[in-house]
């Protein structure tokens, strides 16, 4: 039996390549990229040694900007967990999205991710 890839899966396939290569090669405008224009990035430990949260792209870009390229960020991949796997939600009453868990490895430390992506406009 063939396992279907569903249009959320995709989605966030592609969304975490892409987020992936620029945390590994360092690349913070394409990282920023990767995040909507007023979206958050919620930093527990990762990118400072404190709880942050930054919004938008030049907050976000001013926050890991020290510390990407160092941080040797590696192996990006959808969580495994069954409640982690991309599936479409709502935010609000009209804003469709795939919400999704990912996970992601450091040299001394794993980590782990969630992400609300907009959903394509059908």
């Amino acid at each position: 039996m063939s396992s279907q890839i569903t249009p959320e899966h995709k989605l966030a396939q592609s969304w975490l390549a892409a987020l992936g290569e620029a945390a590994s090669s360092g690349n913070v405008d394409g990282f920023v990229s990767c995040i909507a224009q007023d979206g958050w990035l919620r930093d527990l430990l990762i990118f400072s040694p404190t709880l942050a949260s930054r919004r938008g792209h030049a907050a976000i870009a001013e926050h890991i900007k020290p510390s990407l390229a160092s941080l040797k960020l590696s192996n990006f991949a959808l969580d495994p967990d069954a409640a982690g796997q991309p599936t479409k939600s709502m935010f609000g009453p009209t804003v469709p999205v795939v919400m999704l868990a990912f996970e992601f490895e450091t040299p001394s430390a794993w980590g782990k991710g969630h992400a609300r992506l907009l959903y394509p406009k059908e």
